[in-house]
């Protein structure tokens, strides 16, 4: 992302002094290392001042750091090992 920040024309001590975000911070954003961004809603919101600061949508890196949704639920067989209740009751009598 620091070709996006180069073309705007902007430099890193820029976006630190007007964001007030460290350099450690906003060079892991450049780099995709968001691992050492403080987590949660903190590195939404770098991220978000950083593309600001650019000009840049920030929304697909946003949404690129989303857990993927979890998998359905395995489907159990129709096959039982036992009846159902309903069958047990209705050959009982």
């Amino acid at each position: 992302m620091a070709y996006l920040r180069e073309a705007a024309g902007v430099t890193l001590d820029q976006i630190s002094d007007s964001t007030k975000l460290s350099k450690a911070f906003l060079s892991a954003i450049e780099d995709g290392r968001f691992d050492e961004l403080p987590g949660g809603v903190f590195t939404r919101s770098y991220i978000r001042q950083y593309a600001a600061a650019i000009g840049c949508d920030p929304e697909p890196i946003l949404r690129s750091l989303e857990p993927p949704p979890p998998a359905p639920p395995e489907r159990k067989s129709a096959q039982r090992d036992t009846p159902s209740l309903l069958v047990r009751f209705f050959s009982i009598g």
